[in-house]
């Protein structure tokens, strides 16, 4: 074999991989969650359930525009902490990713997500509540979940629906304000209910020691 026959065919075989490789368009999707801390439980979860996600996606052999896609995940630890957020955000953003799934909770989640914004990089929080998440004007912004002020009026109607049905029961006890974990929330929901009721009900939420099956008497 002659030396040039021979460079054609070492030509070939570094050419050949890459040309097959060009046909494959990877898309970087970025997911942050606190998958160390208090709450890394639920950061772990999320995590996980965006692998397993990406993995079914790659198994269906997704085509766009005749070409395969293959996602790839590329999973950051913010620690639920808003300056480890922007940190990691602007980290996913240097490395290209196409979209994020994240931040967990509210104070992560709206910090970074002007980092997303400024960039053009769609955001998709699982779990983020806090109104302003999605208030602050950003077109790459999403959230799956309903926000504080729709799950408190959300409760507040259905805790109110049956005085409305029934008035003598009376005995029905309102949600305990500490297993309400958001603030936001609970005002939302004493708001919604005293629309509901047409009277003040919001005594017993500022006491110190609420009781356990308060007694307030339907709209007359």
């Amino acid at each position: 074999m002659s030396i040039n026959v021979r460079r054609a065919a070492v030509f070939a075989a570094l050419v050949l991989p890459l040309g097959a490789f060009a046909q494959e368009t990877i898309v970087k999707i970025g997911h942050v969650a606190p998958t160390s801390g208090s709450i890394a439980h639920l950061g772990k979860d999320n995590e996980m359930s965006a692998r397993m996600a990406i993995e079914d996606l790659n198994a269906k052999g997704l085509m766009i525009g005749g070409k395969k896609v293959t996602f790839a995940l590329l999973a950051e630890d913010d620690g639920a902490d808003p300056k480890q957020a922007t940190a990691v955000a602007q980290k996913l953003v240097d490395s290209g990713v196409n979209g994020v799934v994240g931040h967990l909770n509210s104070g992560t989640s709206i910090p970074a997500s002007r980092i997303y914004s400024d960039a053009g990089i769609a955001q998709i929080s699982p779990a983020a509540t806090n109104p302003k998440f999605t208030r602050q004007g950003y077109k790459t912004t999403f959230r799956v979940v309903a926000d504080d002020v729709q799950l408190g009026g959300a409760l507040g109607c259905n805790w109110a629906a049956p005085w409305a049905d029934t008035p003598s029961t009376r005995s029905t006890a309102p949600p305990s304000p500490s297993s309400m974990t958001a603030l936001p929330t609970a005002r939302a929901w004493l708001k919604s209910l005293k629309k509901a009721l047409s009277q003040p009900a919001a005594r017993w939420l500022r006491a110190s020691s609420p009781p356990t099956r308060p007694r307030i008497s339907p709209p007359s």
